[in-house]
């Protein structure tokens, strides 16, 4: 009985951060990266957490819009035309996770020894191998709590994750630790994971 509301708060999840991202993402418009004189607040370090998460699921656990009727065979691999209005070559893709992660991460999740890569480019077109793992039904509720350091310019986000049994009862919790760095008036998550 609960597996529908689970999908049903997934999905409501999914399509909160996808309206938050496209915000943020937009080039035209204003974005949530707060410049460098000012402080996050803690529901917006916890927003900022979920906007992140939303990106980097697109290596993980969910897709990026994609045209189905576009398909590409590169070194075996079907890949499909990205179909993201602000996002359509590997320079606005790298752009983008630079908005959330620091270089290291970026340059982790773009390396070409992933194999076979989320995305590629051709001809100055990105594609996307929409194949990507299911979420961890066992990860429930995720409560938080924000713990500052050396004078605000670090921002440690610590999000418990409850475990569930094979009656989708509690039974403990995972403990996280994400780091937020104010880096040239962008606040960075320096690490980073899915938690479910």
């Amino acid at each position: 009985m609960q597996k529908p509301f689970k999908i049903r708060a997934a999905a409501s999840l999914l399509a909160v951060c996808l309206c938050v991202f496209l915000a943020a993402c937009d080039r035209g418009g204003e974005t949530s990266v707060p410049d460098s004189a000012q402080a996050l607040s803690d529901e917006e370090v916890i927003e900022r957490y979920r906007q992140a998460g939303y990106v980097y699921g697109w290596f993980e656990i969910y897709n990026i819009a994609f045209d189905a009727e576009s398909e590409k065979l590169v070194d075996g691999v079907k890949y499909y035309k990205v179909a993201h209005e602000d996002i359509h070559d590997m320079a606005s893709l790298r752009a983008c996770l630079g908005e959330y992660f620091a270089e290291s991460i970026v340059n982790a999740l773009l390396s070409p020894s992933r194999s076979p890569a989320e995305f590629v480019e051709a001809d100055g077109v990105l594609y996307t191998n929409p194949t990507v793992r299911a979420a961890d039904r066992f990860a429930g509720e995720e409560s938080f709590r924000v713990v500052r350091s050396q004078g605000g310019e670090l921002i440690n986000l610590l999000v418990d994750v409850e475990k569930l049994n094979g009656n989708m009862e509690q039974d403990g919790t995972r403990g996280y630790t994400f780091v937020l760095k104010n880096t040239g008036g962008k606040w960075l998550f320096e690490n980073f994971s899915m938690v479910r």
